[in-house]
């Protein structure tokens, strides 16, 4: 280890400021949940939205078409075209390079 590369804070708490381990796990499981669900929950169902109406406007659309279209990189676009497969709401027709996209219900 070279001096410099790691350091220490120390924060005196007094009684006033103590908590027990139980309030801060929830206080801190409280706060991620609002975190990420708030950013990935508000992101995704709109991105899904738009997602499938690119996909029934056009069918024939790649990932990377879709991606530089939305300004999304391909693999948040795989990844929820994945969730739209799973939850039957598109399917794929035919082979990655000569198939197209059917959306099943928006």
């Amino acid at each position: 280890m070279v001096e410099g590369d790691v350091f220490r804070t120390v924060v005196p708490l007094d009684d006033n400021y103590s908590y027990d381990v139980e309030t801060l796990e929830k206080f801190n499981n409280d706060i991620a949940g609002n975190l990420n669900g708030g950013i990935n929950g508000g992101i995704n169902g709109e991105t899904r939205k738009v997602i499938i109406d690119i996909l029934g406007k056009e069918p024939k659309i790649t990932i990377s078409g879709i991606s530089e279209r939305t300004n999304i990189s391909a693999r948040t676009i795989e990844r929820i075209i994945a969730e739209l497969k799973s939850d039957g709401t598109v399917e794929r027709i035919g082979s990655k390079k000569a198939g197209y996209w059917h959306v099943i219900r928006t």
